[in-house]
């Protein structure tokens, strides 16, 4: 009677063997579902880099003029200045209260963007609207409270006959006479995007709500286009 308990004991436990078996790494190597899992990751891996849609960079629909501004420094700022990289340029009024800052605001908000993804190429050009009343020492100040570093953020002044005719070149106008025509396109918060030849690729509004607007994004395509032409 013991031995017919022990060797029933002792069935389960040789039964149970090719139990955990089937249920094991083996099973799952002999599972078809595993394979074809397999198969199709390392295929979708492999063809990872075909699928991928290339967005192209806006045309070139005009020219800048060429233009002599002057930075916070007291310097001269021209063209010569951006050594070939991509620029979005906006127009600002120190003097206005609303909606001006914001935009100034969305401005850093940008360049932190672009420090942040350590993207190297895109500069800003603010330039002020009430040129004849900016001074570079005034540009210092607002770079400063705006958080403005140079080479990624310049603020710019100039004569007003030199601000205004770069403003519609670019197509931030046409402008009324004076200033007043500068200061109301700075209050429309467009945007001109140049690539590093000082070709216009268009114009863009700021968007009300989201950070990263068209322009940023647009930005890049311009850079990653002049970058593949360089190799």
């Amino acid at each position: 009677m013991a031995n017919e308990t022990n060797s029933s004991e002792q069935e389960p436990r040789q039964n149970s063997r090719p139990e955990a078996e089937a249920s094991g790494p083996r099973a799952l190597l002999r599972s078809p579902f595993f394979w074809a899992f397999v198969i199709g990751a390392v295929t979708l891996t492999l063809l990872r880099p075909f699928l991928i849609r290339r967005v192209e960079a806006p045309e070139v629909t005009g020219k800048a003029p060429i233009y002599r501004l002057i930075d916070r420094e007291g310097s001269a700022f021209g063209p010569a200045d951006l050594e070939g990289q991509v620029a979005i340029l906006t127009l600002f009024d120190p003097l206005c209260a609303d909606p001006c800052p914001d935009l100034m605001k969305h401005l850093g908000l940008v360049q932190a963007q672009y420090v942040q993804r350590r993207i190297e190429g895109v500069v800003l050009l603010s330039v002020s609207a009430d040129p004849e009343n900016t001074t570079p020492e005034r540009l210092a100040e607002l770079a400063e409270t705006y958080g403005a570093e140079s080479g990624r953020w310049e603020l710019l002044t100039g004569s007003l006959e030199e601000v205004r005719g770069l403003a519609e070149g670019v197509g931030l106008g046409p402008l009324e006479e004076g200033v007043e025509g500068l200061q109301e396109a700075a209050r429309a918060q467009r945007q001109a995007l140049l690539d590093g030849g000082g070709g216009l690729r268009g114009v863009y509004e700021r968007h009300p709500t989201y950070v990263l607007d068209e322009v940023f994004h647009r930005a890049q395509h311009v850079l990653r286009e002049q970058q593949r032409e360089e190799r």
